[in-house]
C-alpha cells in the first residue's frame, strides 16, 4: 500500500462503511502499570512537544473532534492507537525503551498492529465490553441526570443512558465521515462507578449492544484520548444480557 494511503479514510459508494487505516502500539513492560492513561498521555506528548497531533491541540484548539492518537492502560498494560493521521506518527515510539510514570520507570518493549478497520452500521446488534469506564456526561446532559438520579427514576435513567451513547456512536460515525441513515439501536446493562477527572463524576463501566460496527480498541464518548470509554466486542458465545434487568448503583 502506498505510504501517503495511510492518511485516508475510505468511504463506500453507497456510504454504508468506512474504513479506517489503524495502529495500535502495545506496550509490552516488565511489570504492571499501575498509573493511569492520562499519565501516559502526558509523558508521550511531552516527549514530542513538537508534534500537536500527540497532544491533540493546536494553540487554544483541538485539532480533531475524535482523537487521532489515544493512550489506554487496560489490566495494568499500556497502549498507544494511531488512528488515520495518527498511524504513521506514533510509529516515532519505535524506539521507547522506558516509561516515567509519576515515581515509576518502566522498561518497554513496543509492539505494533496495523489494521484496516471498518467503520458501519449493521444489520444485526453487536456484543461489547466497556474495557475502560465510559464518560457519558457533560455539563448540560449530567444536570439532567442529576435530577432524574435524585427523583430515583431508574427507567428514564436507563433510556437516557442509552440515549447519550447512541449519540456517542453517531458522533464517532461523522467523525470519520459515515453519516448514518435509519435507527441506532442500543441495549445496555451498566454499572455506575466514580471518575475523578479535573471534576467528579460518574463514569459506568459494563456492557452494551448496538448495531453499529465499531473497532476494537476505540473510544467512544468523553476523554477519549486519556483511556476512556475503550470498547471490545464479545467473542462468540460469550454470555451477554439475556434477560437480565439493567442496574444503576
Amino acid at each position: 500500500m502506498d505510504s501517503h494511503l495511510m492518511w485516508e479514510c475510505y468511504m463506500s459508494d453507497d456510504s454504508n462503511f468506512v474504513t479506517i487505516n489503524t495502529s495500535l502500539l502495545m506496550l509490552h513492560t516488565d511489570k504492571p502499570i499501575k498509573e493511569d492513561a492520562n499519565k501516559l498521555k502526558g509523558y508521550i506528548a511531552n516527549q514530542f512537544r513538537d508534534y500537536p497531533i500527540f497532544h491533540n491541540h493546536y494553540g487554544n484548539r483541538c485539532l480533531f473532534t475524535d482523537s487521532r492518537i489515544q493512550y489506554k492502560i487496560i489490566n495494568g498494560n499500556g497502549y498507544v492507537l494511531g488512528i488515520k493521521e495518527g498511524t504513521e506518527m506514533i510509529k516515532l515510539l519505535s524506539d521507547i525503551k522506558e516509561l516515567h510514570l509519576g515515581n515509576s520507570i518502566y522498561s518497554v518493549r513496543p509492539i505494533f498492529c496495523d489494521k484496516e478497520e471498518i467503520l458501519m452500521k449493521t444489520d444485526e446488534l453487536i456484543q461489547y465490553d466497556f474495557k475502560s469506564p465510559w464518560a457519558a456526561f457533560n455539563d448540560d446532559n449530567y444536570e439532567i441526570y442529576k435530577r432524574l438520579y435524585k427523583a430515583q427514576d431508574f427507567t428514564n435513567i436507563k433510556l437516557f443512558l442509552n440515549n447519550i451513547l447512541r449519540g456517542n456512536m453517531i458522533s464517532l460515525c461523522k467523525a470519520f465521515g459515515l453519516y448514518i441513515k435509519g435507527e441506532v439501536y442500543v441495549q445496555t446493562r451498566l454499572k455506575k462507578v466514580n471518575l475523578v477527572y479535573k471534576v467528579k463524576r460518574p463514569a459506568f463501566i459494563g456492557e452494551f449492544r448496538a448495531n453499529i460496527a465499531i473497532p476494537d480498541f476505540f473510544g467512544i464518548g468523553g476523554k477519549v484520548s486519556t483511556g476512556f470509554g475503550v470498547v471490545k466486542r464479545r467473542l462468540d458465545g460469550d454470555h451477554y444480557l439475556g434477560n437480565t434487568s439493567f442496574h444503576f448503583f
